[in-house]
C-alpha cells in the first residue's frame, strides 16, 4: 500500500465494502470517477472518499478494521483508469500530450495502450500497406490516427450488440470497459459481422465450384498478422457503402474457413522470408465490388509477393518476379484448399496443371488482368478449361521484363 500511496497522491480514491463478502474482510480501494471505468473492483456501496494525500489521515478515517476470528483481514485492489480515463479520438496524441481533443498537463501513453490492446485483439491499427520486418515486433506510434480509428470503429461495430457500444470511433466508457472485458478473455476471438449475402444470384456465389459451400451467416476480417509475415497493397478502403465505409480494410472480409486458410498460407510462405500482399476478398457486406465481377461471396481474394504472382506491380515492372516461387507458392495453396488460381503466367499454369497429384483437375488459369497478383478462389472449379492455344496466347510474356532470361519451355512467342 505504501508504493501505491507514494506513486498515486494526485488521485482522489475511495473505499468501499460489499456486504456479501464482509465477512472475510474484503475491502476495495478505486479511482474515483466515471463509475463505468472503476477497474479496482465490483462496487456495491460507497463508504467515503477523500483526496488521497495523507497516509496518516487515510489510515486513521478510511482503514476500516473487519475482524473475522481475532484476525484482520483486508483485500486492496488499484488499477490505472483506462487511456487515462479519456474519450480518445482521431488527433490525440501521445507526444503532443492530447488527449480527448485537448492539450493536458500529465504524462501518459494513452493511445499506445488502445493500440497495444487493439492489435492484441487482433484488429489493424495502420494502413496495412508498410510493416516491421518478419518476426520484429509491432510499432506504436502513439498517434490516433485513421489506422487507430479504423480499429477501433471496426471494434465497436463487431461488438455492438453484445457490450451497446456505438460505432463512431472514439473511446468513451463503454468501449474502453468492452476492451479491457476482452483482453481479459483467454478465450477471445473476433465475432465477425452478420452478413446476407441472398441477394448474389447463383451464377455468381462462387462461380464454377463443383460442390458451393452454403452461403456463410457472418463474415470475418483478414487480422494483421501478428508476426508480420503479410500486408495489404492497392486501394484498403472500399467507400461505397455502410457504416464501416470510411475505414480501412473494409474490403477484406469473408468465410471464417477462407480467412483461416490465408492466414495459414502466409504463415507457411515466410520462411522464404517473403511478405505476402493482399489485396481485396469481399467488403464486409458481400455483395458487388467493383471494379470486380467477382469478390462477392467472401471465397476469393487478390494475392502477390515480391516474388509471386506478379509480374508487374502497378505500372513498375517487377525485377523481384519468380515463376518457379509462382509455382511453389500456388501449390502451397492448392493443398490449403484454394481450388482455383488465376496467373498470366504459362509457366505456373501449365507446371501447376501437369503437377499429378491434382491431374486431371486443371485448377490453374488463364485470365486477362492478372499480370500483377493471383487470383485465388478457395472452392474447386467445375470448368474444364484446355490448356489450348487461345488459353495459353493470354499470356503476359511479351511484356514480361524477365522474357529474355526465361527459360521456359511453355514462354509463349513473343
Amino acid at each position: 500500500m505504501n508504493q501505491i500511496y507514494k506513486e498515486k497522491t494526485k488521485h482522489r480514491l475511495w473505499l468501499e465494502h460489499d456486504p456479501s463478502t464482509q465477512n472475510q474482510g474484503r475491502t476495495n480501494l478505486c479511482v474515483l470517477g466515471n463509475e463505468s471505468r472503476n477497474t479496482g473492483g465490483n462496487i456495491h456501496i460507497f463508504d467515503s472518499e477523500t483526496d488521497f494525500t495523507d497516509m496518516e489521515v487515510f489510515k486513521k478515517n478510511f482503514v476500516k478494521r473487519v475482524e473475522s476470528g481475532g484476525r484482520l483481514k483486508m483485500r486492496v485492489n488499484y488499477s490505472q483508469p483506462a487511456y487515462g480515463k479519456y474519450d480518445l479520438r482521431d488527433g490525440d496524441s501521445d507526444t503532443e500530450k492530447k488527449w480527448g481533443g485537448e492539450i493536458r498537463d500529465e504524462q501518459g501513453a494513452f493511445v499506445e495502450e488502445l493500440q497495444k490492446d487493439l492489435f492484441t485483439l487482433g484488429y489493424w491499427i495502420t494502413e496495412g500497406k508498410d510493416v516491421p520486418a518478419i518476426g520484429a515486433p509491432m510499432i506504436y506510434s502513439g498517434v490516433f490516427d485513421k489506422g487507430v480509428y479504423s480499429g477501433l470503429k471496426t471494434f465497436q461495430f463487431e461488438h455492438m450488440a453484445k457490450y451497446g457500444l456505438d460505432a463512431n470511433g472514439i473511446i468513451d466508457a463503454k468501449t474502453a470497459d468492452a476492451i479491457k472485458e476482452c483482453l481479459a478473455d483467454k478465450d477471445f476471438e473476433r465475432p465477425g459481422v452478420p452478413v446476407d449475402i441472398s441477394t448474389i444470384a447463383a451464377r455468381a456465389f462462387c462461380g464454377s465450384a463443383i460442390n458451393k459451400p452454403e452461403r456463410p451467416q457472418r463474415f470475418y476480417q483478414l487480422p494483421p498478422s501478428k508476426s508480420h509475415c503479410y500486408k495489404r497493397y492497392g486501394n484498403v478502403c472500399d467507400t461505397s457503402t455502410g457504416v464501416l465505409s470510411d475505414v480501412y480494410h473494409n474490403d477484406i472480409w469473408g468465410a471464417k474457413e477462407h480467412i483461416d486458410a490465408l492466414i495459414k498460407l502466409a504463415e507457411e510462405w515466410k520462411s522464404e522470408n517473403d511478405v505476402i500482399e493482399i489485396g481485396n476478398i469481399s467488403l464486409f457486406t458481400g455483395g458487388r465490388m467493383p471494379p470486380h465481377s467477382s469478390h462477392q461471396d467472401g471465397y476469393g481474394v487478390d494475392i502477390r509477393s515480391a516474388k509471386v504472382g506478379s509480374m508487374q506491380r502497378a505500372s513498375v515492372e517487377n525485377r523481384h518476379y519468380c515463376k518457379d516461387s509462382s509455382v511453389r507458392f500456388a501449390r502451397k495453396a492448392r493443398e490449403l484448399g484454394f481450388g482455383r488460381i488465376m496467373t498470366q503466367c504459362p509457366h505456373v499454369t501449365v507446371t501447376c496443371n501437369e503437377y499429378s497429384e491434382y491431374t486431371p483437375s486443371l485448377f490453374v488459369v488463364q485470365y486477362e488482368g492478372h499480370h500483377h497478383h493471383f487470383h485465388f478462389d478457395f472452392w474447386e472449379s467445375g470448368a474444364r478449361i484446355r490448356e489450348d492455344q487461345e488459353n495459353l496466347d493470354l499470356s503476359y510474356c511479351s511484356s514480361c521484363i524477365k522474357r529474355d532470361e526465361c527459360n521456359s519451355q511453355h514462354k509463349r512467342p513473343i
